[in-house]
């Protein structure tokens, strides 16, 4: 109860900061005595107050993952390992046509923006007051100031592979600013590494799920420093990781299914019951969901609608005699309550559904964990096919109403509407071992110790139970980013780490790519061409949209209400959409 109480009295400290920054008129700023309502003033000042700041600052991750159309729907929607399948006319899938500074379809681009700042500005109003506040220890003000650290790197990360150049602002608002310019993304880079090399020092080595540890510091620290083309550091910071922290990789089966022989470690890793477990050691970052918990959602997770292909729906899966073959509600169970009501928002494609997979055994592609639309049946009781398995050639629309699915990750047992699943509620990892492991192989094959970065590849393969890699020159790039789309789908943000990767390989002067001409030829959209069959072959998808894409959709274009509205400042535009003509030299961060 004491930690909801000072949650609330930090969340309406904020909201109260935000009301009054409205409150401008000609004569001076209003300056009201804070006496007997929450503000700034009166409860960021101790430790308690400061810490209930960091919990609102903690819930804003969990959109990321929680919710109907979280954002890392958007992330996977823009990358190689999916598109938007949804039918209705906004579905983004014509990048050309319809992402523009201030549309951006169904997708969450526009609130990337929007909620990255306003996470910005919850962290930099906790790194200004806790330099200041006089009854706190000094030791408690590193803490603080480290996790504060944290989370404004964490958005700022995002914002500059989502957006390249982009304001950096390093201190609480006070006052109504309209002269913001945008800054370089390398010197952004470069002041995180600074701010996360010395939260690393004073995050705590254990934290409750949903905090912030030494450990997540070091993993987030890591990504940052692989985005600098600092890849001794990202060494260092997974190392300290793996071989320094209490996190260990699940190896062994455990938890509510342990002596089930149905289910693998994989199926244990993402049980709801065992994602928050004190028995799973792997997890480092975690956002925390559960029904009638304060700061909870009130809908759930959303994931088995939106990561769920539309097999149901009438007309969409009929039978061989032209007739409606599947249902949703009471009369589709049981197999609409263990699949999901899907609306096909994310589409996977071809190459993370088939062509990625190079071990017939591996956990994470065969059953329970992988389902294939062959293992659905007829389930409309009216239908003569009732309980025989599905057939492609006779589904209406095989981009909205056929796709394999990541079953451990798309299932989410549904607590309040059985008959109409879209997913329950659940905790679910931010960061986790398993990506460590990815990185520090990353780190390592940037340097060209491709025998080290096989070692960490093969820790992950062998969990899987997938074969192991023999050759270190099976080790590339490429090969990287397909041991991270089967492992991390829906933990990573996808698009983010792609457009890092191509800026480090633009940086590097690598296949003739240059940061001079990014936004004309880069990685992001070779790769998306060669392994995004929908954008490469243009598919058109009922009519509406054609899949397009350009290589300046490397990055995202900035709302054009954020540029509009900096009537003294300008923020700059991305090559490529309206309004870049106007751009000024972008600064460097002092």
């Amino acid at each position: 109860m004491k930690a909801q109480i000072i949650f609330r009295k930090a969340h309406y400290a904020f909201s109260a900061f935000l009301f009054a920054a409205l409150l401008v008129s000609c004569n001076d700023w209003l300056k009201p005595e804070p006496l007997s309502f929450y503000s700034p003033e009166n409860t960021y000042v101790t430790k308690e107050g400061l810490e209930g700041a960091l919990v609102s600052c903690r819930a804003m991750i969990r959109p990321e993952f929680i919710g109907n159309n979280s954002y890392a729907c958007t992330e996977l929607m823009t990358s190689d390992v999916a598109v938007a399948g949804n039918i209705v006319a906004q579905t983004l899938k014509n990048f050309e046509i319809q992402l523009k500074p201030g549309a951006y379809g169904d997708s969450q681009i526009g609130t990337f923006w929007s909620k990255g700042y306003s996470a910005i500005q919850k962290a930099n109003t906790i790194i200004s007051r806790v330099q200041v506040a006089d009854e706190i220890t000094e030791n408690d003000k590193n803490v603080i100031l480290a996790e504060g650290y944290f989370h404004r790197a964490y958005w700022y990360y995002k914002l500059v592979n989502q957006f390249g150049d982009v304001p950096f602002i390093d201190k609480e608002v006070t006052t109504p600013k309209l002269d913001f310019y945008s800054h370089t993304r390398g010197s952004i880079l470069k002041r995180l590494r600074q701010d996360m090399m010395f939260a690393v020092q004073y995050l705590p080595e254990s934290a409750p799920h949903g905090a912030v540890s030494k450990a997540a510091g070091n993993h987030l620290l890591a990504k940052i420093c692989l985005a600098c083309c600092d890849f001794d550091g990202a060494v260092t910071a997974t190392t300290a990781v793996i071989d320094h922290s209490q996190h260990k990789l699940m190896e062994k089966r455990f938890g509510v299914n342990v002596s089930n022989a149905q289910y693998n470690i994989i199926s244990d890793l993402f049980n709801r019951e065992n994602i928050n477990s004190s028995e799973n050691l792997e997890g480092i970052f975690l956002v925390e969901d559960k029904q009638l918990v304060e700061g909870g959602t009130s809908t759930g997770s959303y994931r088995m609608r939106d990561l769920v292909p539309c097999w149901w729906n009438a007309n969409t899966n009929n039978d061989p005699d032209g007739k409606r073959g599947t249902m949703d509600k009471a009369a589709g169970q049981p197999q609409i309550g263990q699949v999901g009501r899907g609306i096909g928002r994310v589409r996977t494609t071809n190459y993370f559904n088939y062509e990625i997979w190079d071990s017939k055994e591996d956990y994470r592609h065969t059953a329970p964990n992988w389902l294939n639309m062959e293992d659905m049946v007829y389930n409309n009781p009216a239908s003569k096919y009732y309980g025989q398995p599905l057939q492609k050639e006779y589904c209406v629309d095989t981009i909205y109403a056929w796709s394999p699915m990541m079953h451990y990750k798309t299932f989410v047992p549904e607590d309040n509407k059985p008959d109409t699943p879209q997913g329950g509620y659940t905790d679910w990892y931010v960061f986790r071992l398993a990506e460590t492991y990815l990185l520090r192989a990353e780190a390592y094959y940037w340097k060209g110790n491709t025998d080290a970065a096989m070692s960490d590849i093969n820790k992950i393969r062998m969990r899987a139970n997938a074969t192991e890699l023999t050759n270190p020159q099976q080790v590339t790039i490429e090969s990287i980013l397909d041991e991270r789309a089967k492992e991390l789908f829906f933990e990573e943000p996808r698009k983010t780490e792609l457009t890092r990767v191509a800026f480090i390989m633009a940086e590097k002067g690598l296949n003739g790519y240059s940061l001079g001409s990014i936004s004309e030829k880069n990685y992001y959209y070779d790769r998306m061409m060669r392994y995004n069959n929908f954008f490469r072959e243009k598919i058109n998808h009922n009519g509406i949209n054609i899949y397009t894409i350009k290589p300046y959709h490397i990055l995202w274009p900035v709302p054009e209400n954020a540029i509009a509205s900096n009537s003294r400042g300008r923020i700059n535009q991305n090559l490529g959409y309206p309004g870049a003509d106007q751009n000024v030299p972008a600064l460097d961060v002092e």
